[in-house]
């Protein structure tokens, strides 16, 4: 029993010293994001600058203070940042382009590596990625679709309330849409449909909440290591 006893606060030991140096690492990689700039995409974890602490590291509550309307792909710059031991959350607190304030909330979902690479599966890219054409970059600021617009520019330009595959179709919804693209790798936007309860203009911009039934995140990483 005591050898036992003697390998449970072995290990014990051991795991707060891993704690610790993690905690060390992220708030040495947060210091370094302090002055950057990062650039949002339409699911952006942003969120209005007076909301309460106690909501923002409360997920449930945290949801209702979320900004609908931001510029996307736009630079944003890091102001300040805290991590949060207890949900295991990184606050940042950003400029908007017209000098206004926004908060990023991000629950941390790597158990290690860079900040900087947890910050796309928040909604956060450190740079525009190069594979995007001019034409996507337009069309993701301003939250509107166009036949032959890549997957990875939908994903990035509106909130994805769902996804499936029939045949070699594939079909997206967002909000009054429902996005067809063709079943190539390099996937393409071959035309959408307004559902008919809709009267908003098809080419106006796509606006609403997230979902939290289908919030995909593949394209912001995928985007950011091919960029």
């Amino acid at each position: 029993m005591l050898l036992l006893g003697v390998m449970f606060t072995a290990v014990g030991v051991e795991l707060e010293a891993d704690h610790q140096a993690r905690v060390a690492n992220i708030e040495g990689d947060l210091g370094s994001l302090v002055g950057s700039r990062v650039f949002a995409l339409a699911e952006a974890d942003l969120y209005d600058s007076n909301t309460p602490l106690n909501d923002l590291t409360d997920e449930k509550r945290l949801e209702g203070h979320r900004l609908k309307h931001f510029p996307r792909l736009r630079p944003l710059t890091i102001i300040a940042g805290q991590y949060f031991e207890g949900p295991d959350m990184l606050l940042l607190k950003l400029r908007l382009p017209d000098g206004s304030l926004a908060v990023c909330a991000a629950f941390l979902l790597r158990a290690d590596g860079a900040l900087i690479d947890e910050l796309p599966y928040h909604g956060l890219w450190p740079t525009i990625p190069s594979i995007l054409s001019r034409r996507e970059i337009d069309a993701i600021q301003r939250g509107s679709v166009f036949v032959g617009m890549s997957e990875w520019a939908l994903d990035a330009a509106m909130v994805v309330d769902g996804r499936s595959k029939l045949y070699r179709v594939s079909q997206v919804t967002s909000g009054p849409l429902t996005i067809y693209l063709d079943g190539t790798e390099d996937a393409r936007v071959i035309r959408w449909d307004r559902r008919p309860s809709s009267r908003q203009p098809v080419h106006a911009p796509i606006k609403g909440g997230h979902t939290n039934s289908a919030r995909p995140r593949r394209v912001m990483a995928r985007l950011t290591m091919r960029s």
